[in-house]
């Protein structure tokens, strides 16, 4: 039985204006059926922008969920096995690999909320611009005008936040892997182990980067509008 193969290609205003059921650029001379088509097109937009807004805030209480379990958890194995003396390092009870596998998982979460937040606000960001191209032909160009002035952006103080959350748990992961080094190693051998930290914070760095480009699918920082679309072709 024979199937379909499908590849991305880009398009230009002229082809999205056809697409959408513009025939003319003149939105006076727009006949019934365009305007039926172009309605839906805004309609189906707009609901989706809307959509969107809502998975973004529902994605952040997700992980947060995740991360707060997590590192609730790491608190509670550190008051567990931590007896802090009065020497360098603290005197174990029954060991430190599970901080330092909580502080991993937490980094691991902290940073795919991170890489959501992206994600989501392509994806808000991809439905705006519909929203622009649209709505000439349908309300006037309505929410492409707005009141002039500087105004904070929501999505952008949440990637903020992520971030901070995200350098401060990676700060954490690299204090319990130092620390499991230095007094588990002789202090004679403190140079070694520091330089196996800075080995191992390399490492982690690359791991998290290759981690961005395997889940940051077909994203434009150009600050263009660029659309693609699905050609689809039988095998």
């Amino acid at each position: 039985m024979k199937g379909f193969r499908w590849h991305r290609r880009r398009i230009f205003l002229d082809e999205y204006n056809g697409k959408m059921g513009v025939k003319k650029k003149d939105s006076s001379n727009v006949d019934g059926e365009q305007e039926s088509k172009l309605c839906a097109a805004y309609r189906v937009a707009s609901e989706i922008r809307q959509f969107e807004i809502e998975l973004f805030w529902k994605r952040a209480t997700f992980f947060w969920a995740f991360i707060v379990a997590i590192y609730t958890a790491y608190y509670q194995v550190l008051t567990k096995i931590y007896d802090l003396g009065d020497g360098f390092c603290p005197r174990y009870q029954h060991g430190v690999i599970p901080l330092l596998v909580l502080s991993a998982v937490g980094l691991f979460f902290c940073f795919s909320w991170l890489l959501s937040s992206y994600g989501s606000k392509h994806w808000l960001e991809n439905w705006e611009n519909h929203l622009d191209l649209l709505e000439d032909y349908v309300t006037g160009p309505l929410y492409k005008t707005y009141e002039a002035g500087k105004a904070y952006s929501e999505s952008k103080i949440t990637i903020a936040a992520g971030w901070a959350v995200t350098m401060c748990a990676y700060g954490l992961l690299l204090y319990e892997f130092a620390n499991l080094l230095l007094c588990r190693v002789k202090f004679e051998k403190g140079i070694v182990a520091v330089l196996v930290t800075i080995a191992f914070a390399i490492i982690t760095v690359v791991c998290l980067f290759l981690y961005s480009k395997i889940v940051i699918g077909n994203v434009s920082d150009s600050g263009e509008i660029s659309f693609q679309t699905k050609i689809y072709e039988e095998i």
